[in-house]
């Protein structure tokens, strides 16, 4: 992928990228960092991009219920996902509002399209839980390098989907002649507007 040059070949080119690693693990996107506002200042992590919706703008990653992240996006729904290309020398930060789905229809298909054992996490303790030594919090029972469909159901309920709606990109290209940078921002309309600024 060479370097876009103007704005709408920037913008389809993060959309593509994004689009890429929703689909294939193999690539840089597929693991981003979530940044959300903690009790006690930023609190950054790596999520999954499991799901990317470009006429919506929004980007799906999924999370235990009780984890952190979740009580931190319902004080605070405002985050930002951060993405880095070593290869293509790209990073792209991506700021919208989130929103967490347990129960209902977009919740329920993204469950149905895990696999097995990625279903069987969450049926461990919450995360954070204290051990008394390193373990994965799983009772013994899930512990089988194979569980079967009964067994990963158990985790069920502690699922969630932290489904988000871009407002705002942040490009940046690295480049040894000079590296470039641009914003863009999406109105409630849904229109977008763009601007290079200093890298």
């Amino acid at each position: 992928m060479s370097r876009p040059e103007s704005f709408e070949e920037i913008v389809e080119s993060i959309w593509t990228l994004l689009e890429r690693g929703a689909s294939d693990r193999r690539e840089p996107f597929h693991c981003p960092a979530l940044a959300t506002a903690g009790t006690s200042g930023p609190s950054v992590r790596t999520v999954i991009l499991r799901k990317v919706f470009r006429a919506e703008r929004v980007l799906l990653a999924h999370s235990d219920r009780r984890a952190s992240k979740i009580a931190e996006i319902e004080a605070e729904p405002r985050v930002t996902w951060v993405f880095y290309d070593a290869r293509r020398k790209v990073q792209v930060r991506a700021s919208g509002i989130a929103e967490i789905r347990a129960t209902d229809d977009l919740a329920q298909r993204q469950w149905a399209a895990s696999m097995v054992w990625s279903r069987r996490g969450y049926a461990s303790l919450a995360p954070g839980t204290p051990l008394d030594a390193p373990g994965s919090g799983l009772p013994p029972e899930l512990s089988a390098d194979d569980p079967d469909l009964k067994e990963a159901e158990a985790g069920r309920a502690n699922f969630a989907v932290l489904r988000c709606t871009v407002h705002a990109f942040d490009w940046l290209y690295l480049d040894a002649r000079g590296h470039r940078r641009a914003k863009f921002r999406w109105d409630d309309a849904g229109e977008w507007t763009a601007t290079w600024v200093v890298p």
